[in-house]
């Protein structure tokens, strides 16, 4: 949503309307200059969005975030200048299609989950507003204290909470991604849901997996038994061939999710089929306990068969 206008004219406008109703609203909270120098540089310079109608990114060049638009960057009509914030926020909420043309019902009172970037540094937030007459308030997800920002331009990006923004994080013991922790769960979530659909009356071991593509769409998938055991199809392949079937070719991560004391891991075959997309997509793999793991797809299987593989590419039209 843009707005193309100033503040005196929007003012002007819905005071002619009657709508317009003054009210105190709280000041965001400021770093001092000192606070501000004590801030380390963190990992998340490259926050990626992918909205369905264009990618955004934000690349952060040692002082400020310079927005992309579509590998692009965005520019002041006006002035040529790269349009830049210190704070970039990203702000879930719920958004479902209303209409043929795309058209999303956003929910901007349901509150939710969030991030907030500084000079690299990312941290999970929480937003709520009760109604239209009440402000929109911001805190930080582990403390419930008011977020903080840097003195500077801010960017707020309403992202559905169907898709996942993605940045790099440090490497951490036991978790080692660039895939937030969120947009992780996000994904099992989804795989878990589907896991209720699964045909498994020979194993009784029920999977579920959730592909997310390139342009933010999630696919379903389940295993699939057959009487016939070679003939089964493991839930991975199955979201898989449904976001193919819809036209997907590149996808940024996939869930699966299973039962078992450990995070359920894909088949050799699955593997197979990951790297064949997307080698460098996220596997998330998890099981009921909520215990999960994430790797690359091409960590997983890092001598693949490939097209190149097959020293003949090109020649026959399929690739």
């Amino acid at each position: 949503m843009n707005l193309y206008t100033s503040w005196e004219n929007l003012v002007a406008e819905v005071t002619g309307l009657g709508w317009y109703t003054p009210a105190e609203v709280p000041a965001f909270s400021f770093y001092s200059e000192e606070e501000e120098k004590a801030i380390a540089l963190g990992t998340a310079t490259e926050i990626h969005i992918p909205y369905k109608y264009k990618e955004v990114d934000y690349l952060w060049d040692g002082d400020v975030y310079l927005r992309q638009s579509d590998g692009r960057p965005h520019v002041d009509a006006e002035t040529g200048a790269t349009l830049s914030a210190v704070n970039v926020i990203v702000q879930y909420a719920p958004a479902p299609v209303v209409s043929n043309e795309g058209h999303l019902d956003i929910d901007f009172f349901a509150g939710g989950s969030g991030l907030l970037f500084q000079k690299g540094q990312a941290r999970e937030i929480r937003w709520q507003q009760r109604d239209a007459h009440a402000p929109l308030v911001y805190t930080y997800a582990d403390s419930g204290e008011a977020v903080r920002l840097v003195p500077g331009k801010t960017f707020v990006n309403v992202v559905p909470d169907a898709l996942t923004v993605t940045y790099p994080v440090a490497e951490t013991e036991g978790k080692v991604t660039e895939m937030e922790e969120a947009a992780a769960k996000r994904l099992l979530a989804a795989a878990l849901a589907a896991r209720e659909n699964a045909y498994a009356p020979y194993s009784r071991y029920r999977v579920g997996a959730a592909a997310q593509a390139a342009d933010g769409r999630i696919f379903s998938g389940v295993n699939v038994e057959n009487a016939s055991y070679g003939l089964g199809l493991c839930a991975e392949r199955a979201a898989l061939s449904a976001a193919v079937a819809a036209g997907a070719r590149q996808f940024t991560a996939l869930a699966v999710v299973g039962g078992g004391a450990e995070p359920l891991v894909p088949c050799g075959a699955c593997r197979q089929w990951l790297t064949e997309f997307s080698p460098d997509m996220w596997v998330v793999m998890g099981n009921l306990a909520g215990k999960f793991q994430i790797r690359r797809a091409g960590d997983l299987l890092p001598i693949a068969f490939s097209k190149d593989s097959l020293g003949r590419e090109g020649k026959d039209g399929c690739f």
